[in-house]
Formats: structure tokens, C-alpha cells, sequence
């Protein structure tokens, strides 16, 4: 951005367009964050009912604060959403993820996330 979108007689799309570039700059991140909850089975535990982090690290072996860091990143990105009381509860967008759901989409986002895709889709593009 040339300069604060805040200030006077800045112009607002600079401040929109750098955050939609960010955005997708890290790309990435939301790409390993859905990769991990898709792997670890995570709307599959939660479609019974909310659950507490702590809950859901014990049945899929990880560790808690962990898990509570990837949780409430992807609650950051509506994938699953944070009640009141701590509880990680499913979305729309984490009905998605459910391996029974119809038109599922966990398998694609496993796929996407796993090394062997991730690497090879880096060596295309600097590849010289």
C-alpha cells in the first residue's frame, strides 16, 4: 500500500485491495488448518455436539493446546465456531468436512494438504 488508507485523502481501495492480497498471500495457512481438522476426523467428533478442545485432543491423540490453537484459527475462518462457554461447535462450512456428508469434502481438503500434493505444486511453480 502506498500509504494509510486511515489517513486523510488516502484512497479506501488501497486498504481493501492490500488486505485481499494478504489474504492470499497466506492462503497456505487456511489450506494446513483445514488439512489438519479434515485428517484428524475433527467434524466427525463434533457432529454429535459441541466439544471442549481438551475433548477433542484426548480422542484424536494430540496435544490440547495445540488443538485449541487449530481451533480457534479456523473458528477465525467460520469453519467451526467458539461458544460462549469454550465449546467448538460444526458450521455449515464444517458440515463440509464430515466424512458422511453427502457431496463430503474432507477426502479433497486431506488430499490437498498432504505433502506429496503440497510439494509437488511448489516445484511447479519454481521449477526453473
Amino acid at each position: 500500500m502506498s500509504e494509510d488508507a486511515s489517513k486523510p485523502g488516502a484512497d479506501p481501495r488501497d486498504a481493501t485491495a492490500g488486505e485481499t492480497v494478504r489474504r492470499l498471500i497466506m492462503g497456505f495457512r487456511t489450506t494446513q488448518l483445514v488439512y489438519v481438522a479434515a485428517k484428524l476426523g475433527i467434524a466427525d467428533l463434533l457432529e454429535v455436539g459441541p466439544k471442549e478442545a481438551s475433548a477433542l485432543a484426548s480422542a484424536v491423540g494430540a496435544d490440547a493446546g495445540a488443538l485449541n490453537r487449530l481451533m480457534r484459527a479456523l473458528a477465525s475462518l467460520e469453519i467451526f465456531a467458539q461458544r460462549p462457554d469454550g465449546r467448538f461447535e460444526l458450521t455449515p462450512l464444517a458440515r463440509t468436512l464430515r466424512s458422511n456428508a453427502p457431496g463430503s469434502l474432507r477426502d479433497l481438503a486431506m488430499l490437498y494438504g498432504d505433502d506429496w500434493v503440497w510439494d509437488a505444486t511448489a516445484r511447479c511453480f519454481t521449477a526453473s
